[in-house]
């Protein structure tokens, strides 16, 4: 009856006595420290890594040697990395290890970038000889094969995100093309993934 109950009080109990009940997902927010993700593009000399070491007790994943200038400057460790998966390894020991690290520079995420792509274009020489990718030497990524390598991008920036840790990334900067017009030079942009800049505050 879709009028039985009309007129009768409700009573609804916000004292909190018995919360949070068994089973229920939610728990008493707290404030939180917040940590910042931050992405800084631009050319070379423009002071992205000395910006970036300033952040407190800072790591620095170096993937052109950008720091090598600045180890009497600033109190730093880095790691030279040269592949996607010298990079991913380092990420998965902050997230999992006790240290006393508190930002990560990742110095230029558009060398990570490349690092993956070339990652998957070797894997997929070997594994697609079929394909219309397949150049005996090299493998040019079809539209199918950047499924994969966005989906490894988009795990590595899942852990940088879930970093309880400050997360500094450059990258470099390139020219902005018009869409319209052939080789029309519209400005500057960064040199990466097309989604980074939505990945980070």
């Amino acid at each position: 009856d879709p009028d039985a109950g009309r007129g009768k009080a409700v009573h609804l109990d916000f004292s909190g006595k018995g919360a949070p009940q068994e089973g229920s997902p939610f728990r008493k927010a707290q404030t939180q420290e917040k940590r910042l993700k931050l992405f800084l593009w631009g050319d070379y000399g423009t002071g992205k890594t000395t910006l970036a070491l300033q952040f407190p007790k800072p790591v620095v994943i170096d993937m052109e040697r950008g720091s090598d200038l600045y180890g009497d400057d600033f109190d730093f460790e880095v790691l030279h990395a040269t592949t996607a998966d010298e990079v991913m390894a380092a990420v998965e020991w902050l997230l999992k290890s006790r240290h006393e690290h508190r930002t990560l520079v990742i110095d230029p995420i558009t060398v990570y970038w490349d690092a993956l792509q070339r990652k998957w274009s070797d894997i997929f020489l070997k594994r697609n000889k079929g394909s219309k990718g397949y150049k005996f030497e090299f493998y040019d990524l079809q539209p199918r094969d950047w499924m994969t390598v966005k989906a490894e991008f988009k795990e590595f920036i899942r852990k940088l995100v879930a970093l309880d840790m400050n997360v500094i990334v450059t990258a470099r900067q390139k020219a902005l093309y018009d869409q319209g017009a052939l080789m029309k030079v519209i400005g500057e942009t960064f040199d990466g993934e097309r989604s980074l800049p939505y990945l980070f505050d």
